[in-house]
């Protein structure tokens, strides 16, 4: 995702929209932290949210809709 976020960043390819959300239990949680403050330092806009949960379905289920508004409204 990283040599990903770079490539537009350094061509005049246009930008996708980017939502990230991850549980303040996940697994997952230092590396999306990463992810955010890169795409800050190459200035993509983005939406990054965290809040409880962890790496599972009950959560992701529950943020999918975060994403779906997000997505909708584009």
């Amino acid at each position: 995702l990283f040599a990903l976020a770079d490539r537009p960043a350094k061509t005049d390819t246009p930008r996708p929209s980017v939502f990230l959300w991850c549980g303040t239990e996940d697994r997952l949680l230092a590396a999306n932290r990463k992810l955010d403050a890169h795409l800050n330092d190459l200035g993509i806009d983005h939406v990054y949210k965290e809040s409880e949960g962890n790496h599972s379905w009950k959560w992701w289920d529950l943020h999918i809709q975060d994403a779906l508004a997000f997505l909708l409204a584009e």
